[in-house]
């Protein structure tokens, strides 16, 4: 595909076609999203001719009439006309098809999910396919790369493919032949007509890139589809709804009650589209999908794991986390190839085959792979019994079994069968953090950053700082608060900042008002019966000051216009709205429990710890010991982790979390992200297992190791060096020398990601 982070000149005449390309891209999106999109679509309608003339492509070019009225708009349509006739004039419509992704604005690609295969991922997510299919399904075609490679590898199967946006899908219909069917639609509508009208129908294989768009954001989905819902049901709920029909009209609704009944509020939008797809499967139908991991790695997935793997046998999971899928986008994926019906006797005793591809970008993942087994990555794969490495690949195998098995298993093998260890270590040197007497979650997150946190006004005394941004500038609002609604916070900790930190190294304050009320709610709560009033005990709230209550009442009308586009007012903000409960006035028995303002974030014990780890490290990954764990809050960008009864002590937690060890097996299984980042989430972090010599060894070892970290500042050289340190002192020089050149390794792959 022509995306321009692959092209690659070669010659002079390379060159000018690169230059030609972004000059030309860079023009059109000029025009704003909604003109290049009807700019594209003209020129997909003038390539429907091959090859096509400069001079007929600049006529079927011509700007519409709301164009034409704007100088200004007509003189930029004109300038990217002109460089895109130059671009494709002569050339095949192939040319036109590949311009498309690279056309794709980043806030499109995210509204929809539209990160488009790259033809070779596709191509090999196919070869995992056992037979040739009568018909094939694409649910989310895009523009078409799945089929086009599926018509390649199977010239005489029928090809539908389904897409809600009329765009990519007009860009398909230049690359596929008419015996492909395409249709502009939402596929759960398409697919719950057409079952209603035939509860047979469906396919023997089903293929794709199911678009992952998160909870958050699926409405946008259902904007953008100008789609009503029956009553005010959110669009995730219509689509389970939808889900639910479907199964019963193909008489699956038994099979499917526990999924159902387990559903997760926070599914992303490629789970619904994989339960669609195993409806549409037919017995001992096949689906071959590239997908984000979050419903693999995240507990809102674990009854679709448990669903899939209890009815049907998944051949194999191929994940590739340092090059990434796809260059554009951050969230790591992986070809998911999967039957339909019976369980296979290997996925029932040894579990099911995961497997990932330790090297940077590749271009041809089905040859570098052949040329790795020297023979076919498939074969090669169902013949693997046992966790190992293979050079690059590394192969473990993974349980979703129910959650009661998995609370019957050993929680240090219950983990270690999903992870990736560093060498030099077998499976009996770990525990698990559960058995180190440590839990681990995510700091405090208030929804709206700009309302919650204030800076200390240095210029006066007693004066807070409230930014906010407001007709796209920031304005600063000066508060007289209260010492005792103030919590110190740490919100991000410098590089400069030593190992250990405590107060002083607070960044924000948290507008702390959880029992403080403004004067106009504490008058709405008289409505309530008096004997409520006095079990909540409302009296002695805290009355907020006019000033104060007064920035809260313009903050919650005032539409948000941080990161992103304008989300509506503060206070209906959805991670600020669940805060708020206000209970109904009639109740029959009992007194419900106390109202909660927009305003008042819940503060837990989960919020303050002993120790923390940023959760997305653009360097080395490094752990933090918070001197003041009882009154310093610590923000949602950090995990937060805090000791149970009997714990291994924090002094050798700290010691452990910043070993080269521990940051081995972080990078080893860690998400990276753009531009170099790598993701630890508390999930992940309570499955990494710890060293058992953290536990075993003499308690001298690590007064010395944690004066040394005490004395430390927190560079990426420094804290490698102490990681290389600790693990001499605990697990031995080779060990300590592999471990460094892992981390080193891993880095160097994930700063070079796009």
């Amino acid at each position: 595909m022509m995306a321009l982070q692959q092209i690659k000149p070669v010659s002079a005449r390379a060159n000018r076609t690169a230059f030609q390309t972004r000059d030309a891209i860079r023009k059109i999106r000029s025009l704003g999203e909604t003109d290049a999109r009807l700019l594209y679509e003209l020129l997909v309608k003038a390539s429907l001719k091959e090859p096509i003339e400069r001079g007929e492509i600049s006529r079927k070019l011509a700007p519409p009439n709301t164009i034409r009225r704007n100088p200004q708009k007509l003189r930029i349509w004109r300038d990217a006309s002109e460089s895109l006739a130059s671009l494709v004039s002569g050339q095949e419509r192939r040319e036109v098809w590949e311009l498309y992704e690279c056309l794709l604005t980043d806030n499109h690609a995210k509204l929809l999910g539209q990160y488009f295969t790259p033809g070779h991922v596709a191509k090999f997510a196919l070869s995992g396919l056992v037979n040739v299919p009568t018909a094939l399904l694409d649910p989310m075609v895009g523009h078409g790369v799945f089929l086009l490679e599926a018509r390649r590898r199977f010239p005489s199967t029928r090809l539908v493919g389904v897409e809600i946006d009329s765009l990519p899908l007009a860009a398909a219909r230049l690359v596929l032949d008419d015996s492909a069917t395409l249709v502009c639609a939402d596929v759960f509508d398409w697919a719950a007509k057409n079952v209603a009208r035939d509860a047979h129908f469906g396919f023997p294989v089903i293929v794709g890139n199911p678009a992952y768009v998160s909870y958050q954001t699926l409405d946008q989905v259902q904007d953008f589809a100008k789609k009503k819902t029956p009553g005010r049901a959110r669009y995730g709920e219509w689509l389970l709804s939808v889900l639910k029909e479907i199964a019963e009209s193909k008489g699956l609704s038994t099979e499917l009650t526990s999924l159902f009944k387990a559903w997760s509020g926070l599914s992303d939008l490629s789970m619904y589209v994989l339960t669609l797809a195993w409806l549409l499967a037919e017995p001992d139908g096949q689906i071959a999908f590239v997908m984000s991991n979050h419903w693999m790695e995240r507990d809102y997935g674990r009854a679709l794991r448990q669903f899939l793997s209890s009815h049907g046998t998944i051949r194999g999971i191929i994940t590739h986390r340092a090059g990434k899928w796809f260059p554009r986008a951050q969230i790591p994926a992986s070809i998911f190839v999967y039957t339909k019906g019976k369980v296979s006797e290997r996925q029932n005793s040894k579990g099911i085959p995961y497997v990932e591809i330790d090297t940077p970008y590749l271009e041809d993942i089905e040859n570098y792979l052949t040329l790795t087994l020297r023979k076919s990555f498939w074969q090669w794969l169902d013949s693997v019994a046992e966790p190992a490495s293979y050079g690059s690949l590394h192969v473990s195998f993974r349980e979703w079994t129910n959650h009661e098995d998995e609370k019957n298993l050993p929680s240090a093998v219950r983990t270690l069968q999903t992870l990736i260890l560093p060498s030099g270590f077998g499976h009996k040197d770990w525990i698990s953090l559960d058995e180190a007497g440590w839990n681990v979650h995510q700091g405090l997150r208030t929804g709206c950053n700009e309302f919650f946190y204030i800076e200390r006004d240095d210029r006066t005394n007693g004066s807070w700082i409230a930014t906010r941004t407001r007709g796209g500038k920031k304005e600063q609002v000066s508060l007289r608060i209260p010492d005792e609604l103030l919590i110190p916070t740490i919100k991000r900790i410098p590089a400069t900042a030593p190992f250990a930190i405590g107060k002083e190294h607070a960044d924000v304050y948290l507008l702390a008002l959880t029992e403080s009320i403004t004067p106009e709610d504490k008058e709405y709560l008289q409505q309530y019966p008096k004997d409520w009033l006095k079990a909540w005990h409302t009296e002695e709230m805290n009355v907020l000051s006019d000033q104060v209550a007064h920035h809260i009442s313009e903050w919650g009308a005032t539409p948000y216009e941080g990161k992103g586009k304008v989300k509506g007012p503060v206070s209906s903000l959805s991670a600020v709205k669940t805060n708020a409960y206000m209970p109904p006035l009639k109740q029959s028995t009992g007194i419900p429990r106390p109202p909660r303002f927009w305003y008042q974030v819940p503060i837990q014990p989960r919020h303050f710890a002993r120790i923390i780890l940023p959760r997305v490290s653009s360097s080395a990954p490094r752990a933090f010991l918070v001197k003041d764990s009882e009154t310093l809050l610590i923000d949602a960008n950090f995990s937060t982790l805090n000791s149970k009864s009997n714990a291994i002590g924090s002094k050798r937690m700290w010691v452990w979390f910043n070993s080269n060890t521990f940051r081995a097996l972080s990078e080893l299984n860690g998400v990276p992200m753009g531009g170099g980042a790598l993701k630890l989430e508390a999930l992940l972090l309570s499955q990494l297992p710890v060293a058992k010599a953290i536990r075993d060894t003499g308690e001298s070892i690590f007064d010395r190791l944690s004066q040394l970290l005490e004395g430390s500042a927190t560079g990426d050289e420094q804290a490698l060096h102490i990681g290389s340190i600790i693990d001499a002192e605990l697990f031995g020089l080779g060990i300590s020398q592999s471990n460094l050149k892992t981390i080193k390794g891993r880095m160097k792959q994930r700063m070079k990601s796009p």
